[in-house]
C-alpha cells in the first residue's frame, strides 16, 4: 500500500468513526455561519454601500475557513470582515447554553434566542427552533474603536445562519430557504 493510499484510507477511518459515533449517541451538529461587513464613516459613499449590498449572505461551508469547535459539537464557518481581528466569540456555559457572538443556543431544546450584547444573559428574545430547519438572522452594530490616537466608529451589519443538525451538508444554507428570518 503506498503512502497516499495509508492517510487516504485514515482520514476515511476518522471521518466514518466520527460520522458513526454522531449516529449512535443520537448527536447533532450545530452549524454557525457569520458574514460580517463592517465599514467606517469613510466608506459610506454609494459606491461602497453597493459593494457591502453585493457581498451574498449565505455560502457553502467549506474547510478551511470553517472549523469544528467545542468537542465537536459546533462548526463555524465565518466571511467577511474582521478589522479589529477575533471578531466572533463563542462559549459553551454550564447551563448547556451555547454562546455564539450575541445569541445562544440550549443544546437540549435546539431554540435560538438573540440576547442583544454578547456578554449579557438579560433581556434575550427567543427566535425559534433549530432542529433540521435553519434560521437566518441580521443585525446591525458599531463600535467606538481607539488608534494612533484618534476616536472613530466601526460600523457593521452581520448575518449569522445556523441550524442544527445530524449530519453535515456543505450547502445546508444554499439548498433551501430560512424557517425563519429575524431582524435585531
Amino acid at each position: 500500500m503506498n503512502e497516499f493510499s495509508r492517510v487516504n484510507d485514515s482520514i476515511a477511518s476518522h471521518i466514518n468513526k466520527r460520522t458513526r459515533s454522531c449516529q449512535i449517541i443520537n448527536m447533532s451538529i450545530l452549524v454557525f455561519q457569520i458574514i460580517i461587513k463592517q465599514w467606517d464613516k469613510s466608506q459610506r459613499t454609494e459606491e461602497c454601500v453597493e459593494q457591502r449590498a453585493g457581498i451574498p449572505d449565505q455560502y457553502l461551508i467549506n474547510f478551511p475557513p470553517a472549523f469544528y469547535a467545542l468537542d465537536n459539537q459546533c462548526v463555524i464557518n465565518q466571511h467577511g470582515d474582521d478589522v479589529l481581528g477575533n471578531r466572533v466569540s463563542y462559549s459553551q456555559g454550564d447551563d448547556g447554553k451555547v454562546k455564539f457572538d450575541r445569541f445562544q443556543i440550549g443544546l437540549n431544546n435546539k431554540v435560538l434566542e438573540y440576547t442583544g450584547q454578547s456578554d449579557s444573559d438579560n433581556g434575550s428574545k427567543i427566535i425559534g427552533s433549530l432542529d433540521n430547519k435553519w434560521i437566518q438572522c441580521k443585525y446591525d452594530w458599531r463600535y467606538s474603536v481607539y488608534e494612533g490616537g484618534f476616536y472613530y466608529w466601526l460600523y457593521e451589519a452581520v448575518t449569522l445562519n445556523v441550524i442544527s443538525i445530524s449530519k453535515l451538508n456543505e450547502s445546508v444554507f444554499l439548498d433551501s430557504e430560512p424557517s425563519i428570518i429575524f431582524t435585531g
